[in-house]
């Protein structure tokens, strides 16, 4: 079958649940497809384990996963796959979702070259607790990016360049909030495009600690269109409604500036009862703590006499009161 691609001429090639047991794609797969013209290609729900760049048996000089030139969409959902990296200068749509790529791309990337034509990329359901920071390099006109579904906490990777991008959906992750670092990075491209944030079905920190990051989604509502649906859980361990976020989040402001103002006048008064308190034990005890100190330098710091190599015939001497100068031994 994979002999024959080469004398055929075909735009979508749709190989669903045909590979079995196979885990890995025959050596010269995409080299056979190269003269098809291929614009479609999808592989779901077969058995792939791994999709990796490797020289080809019959071609040493070429690589069978560079993907063909004319080929716009991939598609490989609900397999296994630990391990996914091509050349795809031309492709326009990945979709990688439900497989087992977590590990893999925290440390790697998917692409050996810049992808300047991908527009859309899905990640969703790979177990994906963080993702290498320069993942999307080279990716010039990225629209969509969806990494749902996942075991995400925060935008770790770099997202500062994608200028094009519309839509980027985090929803069904572990995100409590941003930190200020990715906010800063996320205003930047509020500046320059309308991106669309999903959050949803996530689970946010409803602390003082995170009222930064609540009141942020508040004021840059239009880039959270769904963040009605984002749970908030307080730290008692109850979650608000998702109906009521904007309430929530002013009444936790208000409850939380109070709150700080509090602390602010608790440690204005407790420092100053503390010097208070110091202020009078020293006054109180500053004889003894002057003899202390003197008694101390004298144990640490004796006099030195001027001449210590100087004959003298006595080393004795004798102090004694005016009105007792008639003494006789």
């Amino acid at each position: 079958m994979i002999e024959d691609f080469g004398t055929a001429s075909i735009e979508t090639l749709l190989l669903t649940t045909q590979f079995g047991m196979l885990q890995c794609l025959p050596s010269d797969f995409f080299l056979r497809l190269n003269g098809t013209g291929i614009r479609h290609l999808i592989l779901n729900e077969n058995s792939l384990r791994e999709v990796t760049l490797r020289k080809s048996y019959k071609d040493p000089i070429r690589y069978n996963r560079i993907l063909p030139v004319t080929l716009r969409h991939l598609e490989i959902k609900n397999n296994i796959l630990q391990t996914f990296k091509v050349s795809m200068p031309h492709l326009s749509r990945l979709n990688l979702e439900r497989n087992n790529l977590g590990y893999f791309l925290k440390y790697n990337r998917y692409s050996v070259t810049d992808t300047l034509n991908l527009t859309d990329i899905n990640l969703s359901s790979n177990k994906i607790d963080r993702l290498h920071a320069s993942i999307f390099h080279g990716h010039t006109h990225l629209e969509n990016i969806n990494v749902s579904n996942n075991y995400l906490t925060d935008i770790s990777f770099n997202i500062s360049h994608l200028i094009w991008l519309k839509t980027l959906d985090m929803s069904s992750n572990r995100i409590e909030g941003f930190d200020e670092t990715t906010m800063k990075t996320l205003n930047h491209l509020f500046e320059n495009s309308n991106l669309q944030i999903d959050l949803s079905n996530n689970t946010l920190h409803c602390n003082c600690q995170n009222v930064p990051f609540l009141l942020w989604i508040f004021e840059r509502n239009t880039h959270f269109p769904l963040r009605n649906s984002m749970s908030c859980e307080f730290s008692n361990g109850s979650t608000n409604l998702r109906s009521q976020f904007k309430r929530t989040v002013m009444q936790l402001k208000k409850e939380c500036t109070s709150y700080t103002a509090l602390e602010i006048c608790l440690s204005i008064a407790i420092m100053g009862l503390l010097i208070t308190v110091f202020g009078g034990l020293v006054y109180k005890y500053r004889w003894r703590l002057r003899y202390i100190y003197y008694m101390t330098r004298s144990k640490y710091k004796r006099n030195i006499p001027d001449d210590i190599d100087g004959n003298y015939k006595y080393d004795a001497f004798i102090s004694y009161s005016d009105n007792e100068r008639n003494f006789y031994f």
